[in-house]
């Protein structure tokens, strides 16, 4: 794991040579809250895909997985590309909070969680949620797009519901969501899905 506000503030830091140029190593389990919050000048982040399986808490046997948890990247201003493995499978809030020069973000189909406004501050006008994604947010006034930039939600192809609160937006964090594309096969929309979406122009179903 890497610690909680480890790297907080290194402004100058650029680079995290760690395995073969900027990667995050295959090891790693957890980056805890804040760990690179506020270095300014850090460019990319890779996270190296772990192949092996893992001992689970009732004793079975499942996938790597890697957390990471809120603040972990904001106000890294300088971002542009972070390269998430399929071991990642949550996301906490504010995770990318400020980012303002991360332009696009692909979200692993092996994320389960998103915190509430994980992408607010950055240049990310499309997002499209991975099929596995089944919890986010944290009520009807924080949605994980909740004052962000992000004009159009794309619902991955086979996905089976739509998570409560996935776009949600309060009257002080409202989101700029027009468009919505939810494919064939949902089941169910879940609770304040899409409450106070007042920009809300197409939904493609």
């Amino acid at each position: 794991s890497i610690g909680y506000d480890a790297f907080y503030n290194c402004t100058a830091l650029r680079h995290v040579n760690m395995q073969d140029g900027a990667d995050i190593p295959a090891s790693v389990a957890e980056i805890k809250h804040g760990a690179f919050y506020n270095c300014s000048s850090l460019k990319k982040v890779k996270f190296n895909y772990n192949p092996e399986t893992i001992t689970t808490s009732n004793n079975g046997t499942g996938p790597f997985t890697l957390k990471l948890n809120y603040d972990v990247f904001r106000g890294c201003s300088s971002l542009t590309e972070v390269s998430l493995s399929e071991n990642v499978t949550y996301i906490g809030y504010r995770a990318f909070y400020d980012c303002g020069s991360l332009e696009s973000l692909v979200l692993p189909e092996s994320l389960t969680y998103i915190g509430y406004q994980f992408i607010q501050g950055t240049g990310i006008t499309s997002m499209t949620i991975s099929k596995n994604v089944t919890t986010c947010g944290e009520s009807s006034n924080m949605g994980p797009f909740a004052g962000s930039e992000v004009t159009e939600v794309i619902f991955e192809e086979g996905i089976q519901e739509i998570p409560n609160y996935i776009c949600s937006a309060s009257t002080s964090k409202q989101n700029r969501i027009e468009r919505v594309t939810i494919p064939a096969g949902v089941s169910s929309i879940g609770y304040d899905a899409f409450y106070n979406c007042t920009a809300l122009r197409h939904v493609n179903m």
